[in-house]
């Protein structure tokens, strides 16, 4: 029986409806950070809906998941709680790996540093050692395709293609064990794109790999599992045939 990797249990969560809902539920949410804020079950109150709702699965180690579902189909919120910048109000989510969130490329970064003191600023936002790092440099600088001398540079002078490439090399250089992808990230020429989807494919079958989005076609390559959202609920978790299937229809 191969090892449970990720497991997800009856989890919820919570969206505002009104000004007032909005703060206490942005103070609630900094607590999460701190404390265990979860609720015993799972109720709503005034100006409240549910963004996600009753969403329970589980991944073998070796499974990738493909999450599929329309704009506010709450794919987002799912990637944000597998990623732990978000915590459920109700439910659980454990896994015994370090998770690395390939979502918002610009987090973390700021113009005024150079590229490679930003390198060292993301590194650490993902727990990812400056020793490791120094060890990965020369194998991100050959997949971004470009020379030491680009370390120097500071961030605010380079092109958005060239930032790109930089970040998208720096999460596929530096491996870990679990992947998280929230949607499928531009990254410059056709070509370099090709070598960045046949990079995807093997950290798929390496690794733990998670990937939200709307394309079903950006999948079929990369995962054996798919979960499908509709307005916060999973109305399918099985097989990428089957899944696939279903979402096409």
């Amino acid at each position: 029986m191969r090892e449970v990797i990720l497991e997800v249990k009856k989890v919820y969560k919570k969206y505002y409806n009104d000004d007032e809902t909005k703060y206490k539920y942005t103070k609630k949410n900094l607590k999460s950070l701190f404390q265990d804020t979860r609720e015993d079950t799972p109720t709503l109150d005034k100006g409240e809906t549910w963004s996600l709702e009753n969403i329970s699965f589980s991944l073998n180690k070796g499974d990738s998941l493909a999450i599929l579902g329309d704009r506010n189909s709450g794919k987002s919120i799912l990637i944000r709680l597998l990623s732990e910048t978000l915590y459920s109000d109700y439910g659980s989510i454990k896994s015994p790996q370090k998770r690395t969130v390939l979502k918002d490329l610009r987090l973390g970064i700021s113009g005024h540093l150079n590229v490679i003191d930003n390198l060292y600023l993301k590194a650490a936002l993902v727990s990812i050692s400056k020793k490791s790092l120094d060890s990965n440099i020369h194998s991100l600088l050959d997949f971004a395709e470009l020379d030491n001398e680009i370390l120097t540079t500071p961030w605010k002078y380079l092109t958005t293609d060239i930032k790109n490439r930089i970040m998208y090399s720096f999460f596929v250089t530096c491996r870990r064990d679990f992947f998280i992808v929230d949607g499928i990230t531009h990254v410059g020429d056709a070509e370099f794109a090709k070598k960045c989807k046949k990079e995807i494919v093997k950290i798929s079958e390496s690794s733990t790999f998670i990937i939200a989005t709307r394309k079903a076609s950006k999948v079929k390559n990369i995962c054996n599992k798919v979960l499908i959202l509709e307005k916060g609920k999973m109305i399918f978790f099985g097989s990428l045939k089957d899944g696939l299937t279903m979402y096409e229809k």
